[in-house]
C-alpha cells in the first residue's frame, strides 16, 4: 500500500504508543473483492434450505460458505444427530480457524453429549489461540448447562 499516493493511504490512528494502525472504510474500493466474497458466500449459504443441504454446505470448499451455513444448520437442524458429528469434524479438521472457532461456539447451542465434550477438551490444543479460548469457554458453558439440569440461562 505504501505505494499508492497519500490520499489514496489508509487513514491512520493510533493507541497509545502501538501504530499506526490502518483505518479502511466500509466504502473503501479496495475492501471491494472481499466484499464481493463475503457476499457470494452468504447467497451461496441463504439458498441452502434443508437439512442434508446444509450439511453438505459445511463442506463446500469455500470457507465462507462453511463459515456462514454453521449457524444456519444449528438453527435449522440442530435436532438432526448428524450436525453434532459434522459440527464437531469442522472443529478438528476444517483448514482455517474462523471456522474451527464458529464450530466451537456453534455446539454450545447443540444437546450436550460425551462427543460434544471430547471434541472441545480436544481443541484445547488447537493451534489458534482463538479457537482454544472459544472451546474453552464454549466447554464452560456446557458443564455449566449439564450442573444445572440442561437449563439454560
Amino acid at each position: 500500500m505504501t505505494d499508492l499516493p497519500p490520499d489514496d493511504q489508509p487513514d491512520e490512528i493510533w493507541i497509545g504508543p502501538i501504530g499506526p494502525i490502518p483505518v479502511h472504510y466500509a466504502d473503501d474500493p479496495r475492501l471491494e473483492a472481499e466484499r464481493a466474497e463475503w457476499q457470494r458466500a452468504a447467497g451461496i449459504a441463504d439458498a441452502l434450505t434443508t437439512p442434508d443441504e446444509l450439511l453438505v454446505g459445511l463442506t463446500d470448499d469455500n470457507w465462507r460458505v462453511r463459515l456462514w451455513v454453521i449457524d444456519r444448520v444449528v438453527a435449522r437442524a440442530g435436532k438432526d444427530p448428524q450436525v453434532i458429528s459434522a459440527l464437531i469434524e469442522r472443529l478438528r479438521i476444517d483448514p482455517v480457524w474462523q471456522v474451527r472457532d464458529r464450530a466451537a461456539v456453534a455446539l454450545v447451542e447443540l444437546p450436550c453429549d460425551q462427543r460434544i465434550i471430547d471434541a472441545l477438551i480436544a481443541a484445547g490444543s488447537d493451534e489458534s489461540e482463538d479457537v482454544r479460548e472459544s472451546a474453552a469457554y464454549a466447554l464452560e458453558q456446557v458443564e455449566r448447562d449439564q450442573a444445572s439440569g440442561g437449563q439454560r440461562s
